[in-house]
């Protein structure tokens, strides 16, 4: 340690600088590092932090990826990670449950996912055009005969329909109850797509009490890129 010496941050490289910063959390660093001065702030700007940030924490950037969204990248990896809200039902309270059970009446839900919201860069849509990768498992009970629907679509802008995909299976009763994979690629989609609808649905067919309807879980929207 070098006593009764002093370093302001103008004299600090800016390389050095990067390397301390991507040991900070990105939240302190927006919220705090940014108000320490300008060139401090202009730093925090700059693609190289981000673009180090997202590589130091395995975030994955497409090559396509212009730099100034790099920053986007790192906060919301919209490119490998599941964008589904909740796909388990993990998230309900007081209950200890990892699927969706329905029942006698008709249980539907919808998730529409916002996909500019999410990170997702519009150009990369329109002129990349990944392919969007759907997923679920679904399972009726053995004892219990029902119908099961899924319906993923891709939307506009002004929720305009621009590609659909559907699958419907009634179940008979005394099945073996296991588990399928339903899964479905949307590839050489029209431009535009701003917004994933992803609906399932499911009821029993018996008109039984409680919940004897078809089950599911682990659902997934994914981009893939090759």
């Amino acid at each position: 340690m070098m006593s009764g010496h002093s370093c302001l941050v103008y004299e600090i490289p800016e390389s050095l600088i990067i390397e301390i910063l991507l040991q900070v959390p990105a939240k302190d660093i927006v919220q705090n590092c940014v108000l320490v001065s300008r060139q401090l702030n202009d730093i925090i700007a700059s693609p190289t932090l981000w673009k180090r940030k997202c590589k130091l924490e395995g975030k994955y950037i497409p090559r396509f990826v212009k730099p100034e969204d790099f920053k986007k990248m790192y906060f919301f990896n919209p490119y490998t990670r599941n964008l589904i809200k909740n796909p388990c039902a993990q998230e309900w309270p007081e209950r200890n449950i990892n699927k969706w059970a329905t029942s006698y009446g008709h249980c539907e839900k919808m998730q529409r996912i916002n996909l500019g919201e999410e990170g997702v860069v519009a150009e990369v849509l329109d002129t990349i055009k990944p392919t969007i990768y759907i997923s679920e498992w679904f399972a009726a009970r053995q004892d219990c005969a029902c119908h099961y629907e899924l319906e993923v679509r891709l939307l506009s802008g002004d929720e305009q329909e621009l590609d659909r995909f559907t699958f419907e299976d009634n179940v008979p009763q005394w099945t073996s109850g296991e588990w399928t994979k339903m899964q479905h690629v949307f590839k050489d989609y029209k431009a535009g797509v701003r917004f994933i609808e992803f609906r399932h649905l499911g009821v029993d067919r018996q008109f039984w009490a409680g919940h004897y309807g078809p089950k599911f879980t682990l659902s997934s929207v994914k981009f893939m890129f090759d």
